[in-house]
């Protein structure tokens, strides 16, 4: 079972911010920054009508990753409210399970605080005690500039580019970034 011990860091505005793993109580909250951010469709993969995202689901996604200790689910609280949470996954295959890749979801009102750098920094701390694995990976859409320069201060490199990958509702294409990190 992957955990990290509790740690109590700050913001950039200076509040307290807690960082732990998730836990089955945090599914409602979870559930909710899932739906709330499926709301905006500006960096996500999928749009609103394609949301299937249910508290039960959020329950057993959790729960798989407390029985796996190989992935990693994290979340960030602020003043008891979970604002945000990142989950890193590695492959299922011989060949495949020294790569990992992650997600990080930071509610609107919460961002440019250092939140998602906090919880990027956890789980990368964690990634490189994990003897499994050796390279964490991501796709991030081109024009996230924000995430492209937060993956490229904590170390992460372009790998390559996937020309017209998205393509959103108005027609309008928008590649995908391919970045990596080693840590092993």
């Amino acid at each position: 079972m992957a955990q990290i011990s509790n740690k109590i860091l700050k913001t950039k505005n200076g509040n307290k911010i807690l960082i732990r793993t998730a836990q089955i109580e945090d599914s409602k909250a979870i559930f909710e920054i899932q739906s709330s951010i499926s709301q905006e469709e500006v960096f996500m993969l999928r749009d609103s009508s394609e949301i299937s995202y249910n508290q039960a689901n959020s329950q057993e996604k959790i729960s798989n990753y407390l029985e796996n200790e190989n992935w990693l689910y994290l979340v960030a609280e602020v003043d008891g409210l979970v604002v945000g949470f990142c989950e890193i996954s590695n492959g299922y295959f011989n060949k495949t399970k020294h790569c990992a890749d992650f997600s990080i979801f930071i509610l609107n009102n919460f961002r440019s605080l250092g939140i998602g750098k906090i919880l990027l920094t956890s789980l990368l701390e964690w990634s490189m005690k994990n003897p499994i694995l050796i390279k964490v990976t991501l796709a991030v859409f081109s024009t996230n500039k924000r995430a492209i320069n937060l993956y490229k201060n904590l170390g992460f490199t372009i790998e390559g580019t996937c020309p017209k990958d998205m393509k959103l509702p108005n027609g309008e294409f928008i590649d995908s970034i391919l970045m990596y990190k080693f840590v092993d």
